[in-house]
């Protein structure tokens, strides 16, 4: 937790394990239950995007009613910052705005679809390893980002597999990636997802520090819960505003 006066940032560092007895959960539930957030920011949201922000509470209430027990890591803290009746938001850049950056690297609006997916399908890990499940639950999605991207409508989870198959230099099937397999990685060893991932981390990062400072100058208190790697490399800008972090274990 970083506090500076009546501000407080709790930053919740996660390792994207899905179920309420994950540490990340039991630290979620601990950062509600002791600090009383006033807005939470939650990793994989668009920022500013009202429809993705009511898809997403849409899924959460769907665990919540079917499968209370196995919640993913970003859609525990929609659910419970609903109950709260707080706001939630995400910090993800635009698709458009990802894609301007991604261009001059050699990327193509269909490379960036593809890792869309693909990082979706690293998510749902368990719930993709049935590939038709994984098709009817990503078939929106691809549709979805297609459209922004000026892909036209027809895009499904068909030709996510088709680029994949092209594009992924990975010998494993299209729905069967893990959050490892799309983690930013910059190394000599990196995957073409992994390197795309790497590519949009700068574009990342300034987009989650201005949605977090925004909540943060309107509200006193202020969860995050974005995946380990990120609180890293904030962390300087984080004590500069606030000074040093005075809590660092688990709720």
């Amino acid at each position: 937790m970083f506090e500076r006066g009546e501000k407080r940032l709790i930053f919740v560092a996660g390792d994207h394990a899905s179920g309420i007895d994950s540490a990340v959960a039991k630290t979620v539930r601990g950062a509600f239950n002791r600090r009383k957030p006033q807005a939470v920011v939650v990793e994989g949201l668009v920022s500013g995007d009202e429809a993705d922000t009511a898809g997403r509470l849409r899924s959460a209430k769907d665990f919540a009613a079917k499968r209370p027990r196995e919640f993913p890591e970003n859609y525990y803290p929609i659910y419970l910052a609903d109950r709260a009746k707080i706001p939630f938001a995400g910090g993800e850049p635009a698709l458009k705005a990802k894609l301007e950056y991604l261009q001059p690297f050699g990327y193509s609006a269909e490379d960036l679809l593809g890792l869309s997916v693909a990082s979706n399908v690293g998510a749902l890990h368990k719930d993709c390893a049935d590939r038709a499940k994984c098709a009817r639950m990503l078939d929106f999605l691809a549709d979805k980002v297609a459209k922004e991207l000026d892909l036209g409508a027809g895009w499904d989870f068909a030709g996510y597999e088709q680029w994949y198959a092209r594009r992924a230099e990975l010998e494993k099937p299209a729905n069967s990636l893990t959050t490892e397999d799309c983690r930013p990685d910059g190394g000599p060893k990196a995957t073409f997802l992994q390197m795309m991932g790497y590519r949009l981390e700068l574009i990342r990062e300034a987009a989650i520090v201005r949605q977090i400072s925004a909540l943060l100058n309107a509200h006193d208190r202020v969860l995050v819960v974005y995946g380990s790697g990120h609180l890293l490399r904030q962390r300087p800008v984080w004590i500069k505003a606030l000074g040093p972090s005075k809590e660092s274990k688990p709720f």
